[in-house]
């Protein structure tokens, strides 16, 4: 790889940090070599703190976008349990014994390994890979590009009305219905197992929430600025609404997207945005965690316990990928696209009232293997699971790149107001993946098609 010289010494050491630990991980991996999850828990911290380095100093990665937020909703789904519990071993009473058995599992520290590994490409391959297009967008550019991009500018400053009455229309919709189905099946402040047996009853509600995180990206991304005060007003009953059931990753998935697509939009992120987002997190997410439980005298606002919890909470990711890779070395193989296959064939042949030959075969289905009902998955696990790591590594190497492009496009204005959207929409599923299987793969693109062939079927009526 061709390393930049960097004018920053701290940058200069990161890299040769990063570099040194990725050799060390890699070692650990391939010669199966033991290590002390205390030992591996330092190591994971020191990766960490290169890591978010790289990224701060690294001029090409345009503030606060996907490519960041990306970033770090995969580093605190793998690694912010393992640093929670470095610090604080009270943790080991976070939830049940049954669902904390991982931590005595063998299989734990590669699974950590394996995270960090495939973590660290995709930082390593932004962090070196030569954009030779960059250049061109500073000061290399024609008469004519610079024109082409003052047009962009203009257009994308004002956003688009239509996108404003769209996105307000399916939020205010789905805002409706979610609001009908908590009341009217007094879902409010209940038991979560009593709300998750209703939304079992109910799969409308997951394609309301589907179609609200698609369309507030699509909205950040292209609408106007008096749409998006509308359209932010709006979803914040959906968020108390998600908050009052227990629910907190349909909310975050679109804060991330949020937050990414307002900063480089409109080119700055405030202290106020990240003090907000902070309050989120170290407040309310903890609050609905015990909110779940039933048991609100848990709940305190120390905001070092608070910052614990959130760590512990979504990088709790950890454990199904401990028991994928148990499984694996039980003597299972690896599915080579198989769990995608099976997600996509379903997802057709259900429409016609058939079901994926494959639906009942336990190794293609990733519920099945888990050991207890209801646990969540990562992108990075399924992609080991399928791809070995060398897959997996290889898919983050693309998704570095592909964000990275995209962040200089949206930040510099190069794409128009559509491709902006349908960018948007496609990384609102690469960051709910982060912490999902692939089932709603296919849902997801469905609705990113459809949104997008509104909006060019809308252009298209417009010029005739």
């Amino acid at each position: 790889m061709k390393i930049e010289r960097s004018k920053n010494f701290i940058q200069f050491i990161s890299r040769i940090v990063a570099v040194l630990m990725y050799i060390t991980f890699i070692i650990l991996y391939f010669f199966d070599i033991d290590i002390d999850i205390n030992l591996l828990s330092k190591l994971v911290i020191i990766i960490s703190i290169s890591e978010i380095i790289m990224i701060g100093f690294n001029k090409r990665i345009k503030n606060i976008g996907l490519f960041t937020m990306f970033f770090l909703y995969n580093w605190v789904c793998m690694n912010g349990f393992v640093i929670a519990y470095f610090f604080d071993k009270s943790y080991i009473n976070f939830t049940s014994l049954a669902k904390m058995a991982y931590l005595d599992n063998i299989y734990y520290p590669e699974a950590i390994i394996i995270a960090n590994i495939v973590l660290l490409t995709f930082v390593l391959i932004a962090e070196f890979y030569t954009n030779k297009s960059n250049k061109k967008s500073s000061s290399s550019i024609t008469t004519k590009t610079k024109n082409e991009i003052a047009i962009n500018n203009s257009i994308n400053e004002k956003g688009s009305k239509f996108v404003d009455r769209f996105t307000i229309l399916i939020l205010s919709i789905a805002t409706i219905y979610l609001a009908y189905v908590i009341f009217s099946k007094r879902m409010f402040l209940q038991n979560y197992k009593y709300v998750l047996s209703i939304k079992s009853e109910n799969p409308l509600l997951s394609h309301s929430n589907i179609i609200t995180s698609l369309s507030i990206a699509m909205l950040f991304s292209s609408g106007t600025k008096k749409g998006i005060k509308i359209g932010s007003i709006v979803y914040l009953f959906t968020m108390l609404l998600h908050f009052s059931i227990g629910n907190r990753g349909e909310v975050l998935y679109s804060t991330v997207i949020i937050l990414a697509l307002y900063s480089l939009r409109f080119k700055t992120i405030k202290l106020k945005h990240i003090i907000i987002v902070g309050v989120i997190l170290v407040t309310i997410i903890p609050m609905v965690r015990i909110m779940r439980e039933g048991n609100m005298s848990l709940y305190n606002l120390n905001p070092l316990s608070s910052v614990g919890e959130v760590l512990c909470e979504e990088g709790f990711q950890i454990s199904p990928f401990t028991y994928i890779v148990e499984y694996l070395h039980e003597g299972h193989n690896y599915t080579f696209g198989m769990t995608y296959l099976n997600s996509f064939l379903d997802f057709i042949l259900r429409r016609v009232g058939l079901q994926s030959p494959f639906i009942g075969i336990e190794e293609y289905v990733i519920k099945m293997i888990m050991p207890y009902k209801g646990m969540a998955f990562s992108m990075i696990a399924e992609l080991y699971y399928n791809f070995t790591i060398f897959g997996a590594c290889f898919a983050y190497a693309i998704f570095s790149i592909f964000l990275r492009r995209i962040d200089q496009r949206i930040y510099y204005n190069e794409i128009n107001v559509s491709q902006k959207a349908l960018y948007s929409m496609i990384a609102v599923e690469m960051i709910n993946l982060t912490r999902n299987d692939a089932t709603t793969l296919p849902v997801y693109l469905a609705y990113t098609i459809i949104f997008y062939m509104m909006y060019k079927i809308n252009l298209m009526r417009k010029k005739n």
